[in-house]
């Protein structure tokens, strides 16, 4: 006969404990500016490792592999970047738009393996920099977004 309650009294509980968890989850969630601020600056990070193997492979101190590996690295890591928020779009973005500045240095790290792997130094100024330029506004832009105060 206590059957019932107990039940019903363990029913109370799973859900209690199950909004708590939900409560827990949302809570820990980050907000879509911290996201974005944190997209911004992985972009630069990989932007200021290619610019920086490119510059070193140029000065002759790391071996061709080593520059070819860390180019296709940081492309690929940047290509991933770049079409976070593109998912599920099919129209291309704007040219001034986070994507298109990301895919953009995604290209010029590119570029910049090609150039390694054909051991053309003297085709790497254009996408070198780019790539300067590019981690030059994503850093800015990393700055902006972190200094900006939190309504509370």
């Amino acid at each position: 006969m206590h059957v019932r309650p107990v039940r019903r009294c363990q029913r109370r509980v799973v859900q209690r404990i199950l909004i708590a968890l939900v409560f827990a989850v949302t809570a820990c969630e980050r907000s879509p500016a911290t996201q974005i601020a944190e997209r911004v600056r992985t972009a630069a990070s990989w932007s200021a490792a290619a610019q920086m193997t490119a510059d070193a492979w140029l000065a002759g101190s790391v071996p061709d592999q080593y520059a070819s590996s860390s180019l296709a690295m940081a492309h690929g890591q940047l290509d991933a970047l770049a079409t976070i928020s593109a998912r599920g779009t099919t129209s291309a973005p704007s040219p001034g738009s986070l994507d298109a500045i990301i895919a953009r240095a995604a290209r010029d790290a590119s570029a910049l393996q090609r150039a390694v792997d054909r051991q053309q130094r003297d085709s790497t100024s254009g996408a070198l920099a780019s790539l300067r330029a590019i981690h030059a506004h994503l850093t800015q832009l990393h700055d902006s977004l972190v200094r900006v105060p939190v309504a509370e």
